[in-house]
């Protein structure tokens, strides 16, 4: 049974019929009468439609742990018979049904009765789509429990159910006119974002340079408006700096005699999920945690315990909620701490837990004491790896199946880069490396010189220094020279033109001679410069040439 309700079963006391409630007076629309009432239950305790016309529910004052709810005063100033709309929260988020109060409260409880189901259940997008329903979404969104509503409220609900009043054509979210639909785009602030598509647990996975950070950087861009924290994998990461673990900081205070003095002090501090996860328990608009270079630590020690909460249920939340260690447990449960310097507390009070959040996690795990955890709907776990590269460990089948990939092609995004010359080499390059059955994670994708913009300087001079030609070198030949084909450099280099067998060194100079010529099957592409413009002598000496147009050409008869 929800904390929203007695601990107990319900006894048959609470189950009473309508006709056996004591009657109240009818309602007169007089200002100081509070009538009308928005009442939320949490579907996963408890629900409107799951209780028959008639029944009654007590609804309790307080939570399981003694805390008075949110709107304590409307507990205390709902009156018998007043009128009640029932909204379900996640993962329902419907306005279903209406009630009335059938017992006022008693200091512990209040009880309401369901008097019938709404002809169509009102989806919370819709709600959104009434300006003057903007009390209410805001009610909603803060997880409140009981609301008071004034009539044109109640009236314009029952309307919208009823079908009598449609979408405003001037509604400022969009796809609100496909009643119950969510809405596609979303208001940060000032910022619109396009709500974003597909599984919330991706990995983006490619051979180098095909452009994995560039596809994730442009979904971060439309769709979270720089809400997202980023963490980059390396081999000696550790669950401990994932999750978060205790670390000394730096507390002011002052001594006996009032002197300022600084101490050290243990302090529990979350790593980038439990960031991530109170950000996106804080705020129900998009969050994302984005993990560079997955596959670069062994992720599924990383993950630890949390791996379990990568299952998903249909509405996106955790399949199944995890037990904190009693560490993060009493975390979640602070308040911001204080004492610390400025940058310090402005750090810590961004990192904690809201009210508002403790509630939402109460809301999705079943309990209200932060002892479980679990992954709400809009925190979205972004990732990159390369499939086959120097220094990755392999996934196991577990983790990989919790997990959306998302392949990016050779050749994907090519149309972005600049230089068109680089891009048909670098198809060349790749085609030889494929005729010797080097595999495609090996070859090389658009952005492998990091920068689109660069361009290939095409007149011959020193260009040691010049930004392509050092990514040409200490990216393109060294990987090629050093990975891709390090036990077959014949395979994409043209080593009969190189001073000496094959070397960085030997590439690096052939390069600067010969660009690149130094491949197979390909050829030098500067031109060189003419140190003077050609002029013909004999004409320079006779004069300058005239303009005018009907001059006979020289050579010819007069």
């Amino acid at each position: 049974m929800n904390d929203a309700l007695q601990d107990d079963s319900l006894d048959e006391r609470d189950k009473t019929e309508s006709s056996e409630i004591e009657s109240y007076p009818e309602e007169t629309d007089n200002e100081s009468g509070r009538k009308y009432w928005l009442v939320t239950a949490n579907p996963r305790q408890w629900s409107f439609s799951d209780i028959s016309v008639g029944e009654s529910v007590p609804y309790t004052l307080c939570n399981k742990r003694g805390t008075p709810r949110q709107n304590q005063q409307s507990f205390l100033d709902a009156k018998l018979g007043q009128k009640v709309i029932g909204y379900e929260s996640r993962p329902t988020k419907k306005v279903v049904a209406t009630g009335h109060i059938s017992m006022e409260q008693n200091g512990k409880e209040l009880h309401i009765e369901k008097d019938e189901d709404l002809a169509r259940p009102i989806a919370f997008a819709e709600l959104k789509c009434f300006p003057e329903l903007s009390g209410v979404v805001d009610f909603i969104q803060r997880r409140g429990t009981l609301l008071e509503l004034d009539k044109k409220q109640y009236d314009c609900i029952l309307d919208i159910a009823n079908g009598k009043k449609p979408v405003p054509p001037d509604s400022p979210v969009d796809d609100c006119k496909d009643a119950g639909a969510a809405p596609k785009r979303m208001k940060t602030g000032e910022t619109v974002m396009e709500e974003p598509t597909g599984s919330r647990n991706t990995i983006w996975y490619g051979a180098p340079g095909t452009g994995k950070s560039f596809q994730l950087n442009e979904l971060l861009r439309k769709s979270f408006a720089g809400r997202y924290e980023r963490v980059t994998f390396y081999a000696d990461y550790l669950h401990s700096q994932f999750v978060g673990s205790y670390k000394p900081v730096t507390v002011s205070g002052k001594d006996k005699e009032g002197n300022a003095v600084r101490s050290i002090e243990y302090r529990f501090r979350p790593g980038p999920f439990v960031r991530a996860l109170i950000h996106a328990l804080n705020d129900p608009a998009p969050y994302a945690l984005v993990i560079e270079e997955l596959n670069r630590a062994e992720a599924a020690s990383v993950f630890g315990d949390v791996f379990q909460l990568l299952d998903r249920n249909k509405d996106g939340n955790s399949e199944y909620a995890i037990t904190v260690s009693e560490d993060l447990r009493e975390y979640l449960l602070q308040t911001p701490a204080v004492g610390l310097d400025m940058t310090d507390s402005e750090w810590d009070a961004a990192n904690h837990l809201t009210e508002y959040g403790r509630q939402a996690l109460a809301e999705l795990t079943g309990v209200d004491d932060c002892s479980q955890i679990v992954i709400p709907r809009n925190l979205y776990i972004l990732a990159t790896m390369n499939s086959a590269d120097q220094g990755v460990f392999p996934l196991d089948t577990a983790f990989k199946r919790r997990w959306d990939f998302e392949y990016v092609g050779i050749d994907g995004e090519e149309d972005v880069i600049d230089d068109s010359t680089w891009n048909a080499n670098r198809k060349e390059i790749n085609k030889n490396l494929r005729d010797a059955d080097i595999p495609e994670d090996k070859q090389m994708g658009p952005f492998f010189l990091g920068d689109a913009t660069l361009m290939m300087n095409m007149r011959e001079g020193d260009h040691r220094n010049d930004p392509f030609d050092k990514a040409m070198k200490n990216k393109v030949i060294m990987y090629l020279f050093e990975d891709a084909a390090k036990y077959r450099p014949e395979v994409v280099f043209n080593t009969k033109v190189l001073d000496g067998k094959p070397s960085l060194q030997t590439l690096f100079d052939g390069w600067d001679k010969l660009d690149y010529g130094i491949f197979k099957g390909l050829s030098k592409r500067r031109e060189p410069v003419d140190d003077e413009p050609d002029v013909d002598e004999d004409a320079a000496a006779d004069g300058p040439i005239s303009d005018d147009s009907d001059a006979e050409p020289e050579g010819e008869a007069r």
